[in-house]
């Protein structure tokens, strides 16, 4: 009897005592398509020895290649930045990972045959699986495994590498990553 009456009285005290902690909440996982679009694109490799510096390589890449694409005429659209690691064996101790940024230009076909010094593509609606990876990229192994066994879990078939897309800020790593792995 006494217990009952104790239990909202514990509740409060539980309810108090979580105020102010931090509390881990999970990320959020699920399925969608991604939106149509245009993009350039640049290759890096990343020496498997150094994927810790690699989000510090994406941003020197990236910021690299902002003013190419602007000197050609190019808008590059807000700070989202995609890195996707291409799909394979890494060769020569290397990761290769292709880094694009969006554009609001639709490429004319003279785009895509141009000699830029980086790629102009297209980028066709996806059907991805996603998750988020809070903290530093390079921390992010963890969260790209649990995505990946998420999506077998779902019983769905990889179809690529998994894409990291960022909003990066000259000079800073990105804090909060979406992590996408290309389904079907």
């Amino acid at each position: 009897m006494r217990l009952r009456h104790l239990l909202p009285i514990i509740a409060l005290l539980v309810t108090v005592t979580a105020v102010g902690q931090d509390i881990e909440r999970p990320v959020q996982r699920g399925i969608k398509t991604t939106e149509p679009g245009a993009a350039i694109a640049t290759s890096l490799a990343i020496s498997i020895d150094d994927m810790a510096g690699a989000a510090e390589a994406f941003v020197r890449a990236l910021n690299d290649l902002q003013p190419m694409a602007e000197a050609e005429g190019f808008t590059v659209l807000g700070v989202s930045h995609i890195a996707t690691l291409v799909f394979g064996m890494p060769q020569d101790g290397q990761m290769p990972f292709e880094l694009r940024l969006l554009i609001a230009e639709q490429p004319t076909q003279e785009d895509y045959d141009a000699d830029y010094g980086f790629k102009v593509m297209e980028l066709a609606p996806q059907k991805v699986a996603y998750t988020f990876h809070k903290g530093p990229m390079d921390e992010s192994q963890g969260t790209t495994m649990g995505l990946i066994n998420w999506v077998m879990e779902q019983e769905l078939q990889p179809t690529g590498g998994p894409e990291f897309v960022m909003n990066l800020s000259e000079g800073e790593e990105p804090n909060v990553a979406e992590i996408r792995l290309p389904v079907k």
